[in-house]
């Protein structure tokens, strides 16, 4: 979080690395995600804490509906 005397602006970056194994195959795919606000004056921490839910909400939805890796857990 960056804050000056009329604004802020808080840049979240998210970087995960999923490796799964199954019936002696392993894979492994990197889920990148950011998630950028400003505002005027300070910044609020809910606002913060609700940019990073979000955040982590967008990950795990990319991870969980990702084909290839429901395809690999399913053994296809």
């Amino acid at each position: 979080i960056s804050e000056s005397l009329t604004q802020h602006e808080s840049n979240a970056v998210a970087d995960w690395l999923v490796i799964a194994a199954a019936n002696g195959n392993t894979f492994e795919k990197r889920y990148t995600g950011q998630s950028q606000i400003t505002g005027p004056l300070k910044h609020e921490q809910a606002k913060v804490e609700s940019q990073l839910n979000n955040l982590t909400k967008k990950m795990l939805t990319r991870i969980v509906t990702d084909q290839v890796l429901i395809n690999f857990l399913q053994g296809q």
